[in-house]
């Protein structure tokens, strides 16, 4: 799968590579705009149980606008992009390198973040179906579900914040009209993700059958989304199709 490998790109970065290492201890506020510290603090009361069981896709909004400022706002662009490995190259080392800052990579995957998240979304499924009479089974099969999709939200989440982050400093230039256009784009990937699988209707299928189609769907959208950007991320790269080696640390036809 795209996502997996992508993911283990992102989660294991050029540590020893003196821009990765510029850039990743840098400073959060320098690189975050205005307009999203007031969102946030706005819909903070709101979104502040959502943001901690869905951290990934909270993690990802801003990482997104996060990787598109560091790269357009980068005075040696030009320079990297004719090192060794090219644009995807320095487009990835910027992106690595926002996306561990003060290891941020490491606290959104923390075993302490999990176990959390997982709590609350147990009990968020303890009210959903409070007051109905289900059989043990299937309720533990919607806990099951319920944790598979978080699981994979999680992680492409993670992949497809950064590819909308490397992608959209190639097609916007203003910096205002980037930083927004990231931040709603990143937003509507993963909502439309959501929604998608939910709009299903199947009158024939159980309850348990019908979320775990749901699930596959979900699944299916993700993994598509992932390669359709990774696609055209190549593309406007002129990257001639390369893919990321993880353990290699650089790109490899």
């Amino acid at each position: 799968m795209m996502t997996r490998r992508l993911w283990l790109a992102l989660r294991y970065p050029p540590e020893i590579h003196p821009i990765f290492r510029e850039i990743k201890g840098s400073t959060d506020w320098e690189y975050l705009p205005w307009f999203l510290w007031l969102v946030a603090l706005l819909l903070l009361p709101l979104l502040i149980l959502p943001a901690v069981i869905l951290a990934g896709t909270a993690y990802g909004l801003f990482w997104s606008v996060n990787i598109a400022n560091t790269i357009s706002t980068e005075r040696r662009y030009e320079l990297l992009c004719i090192l060794p490995g090219g644009a995807l190259s320095a487009h990835w080392l910027l992106a690595t390198g926002s996306m561990h800052r003060n290891n941020g990579f490491a606290r959104v995957h923390s075993p302490a973040l999990w176990v959390t998240r997982i709590l609350f979304g147990a009990l968020l499924i303890a009210a959903w179906t409070h007051g109905e009479t289900l059989p043990v089974m299937v309720e533990l099969s919607l806990y099951l579900i319920a944790g598979m999709a978080l699981f994979i939200n999680h992680y492409t989440s993670v992949v497809i914040s950064a590819m909308v982050g490397m992608l959209m400093p190639t097609l916007v230039n203003d910096k205002f009209s980037l930083l927004l256009m990231t931040f709603g784009i990143t937003g509507l990937l993963h909502v439309a993700s959501w929604i998608m699988p939910l709009l299903l209707v199947a009158p024939n299928l159980s309850l348990t059958q019908r979320t775990l189609l749901q699930l596959l769907m979900f699944a299916a959208v993700r993994e598509g989304m992932v390669l359709v950007l990774w696609r055209m991320l190549v593309s406007r790269l002129g990257a001639n199709d390369e893919i990321l080696d993880w353990r290699s640390h650089h790109l490899i036809q």
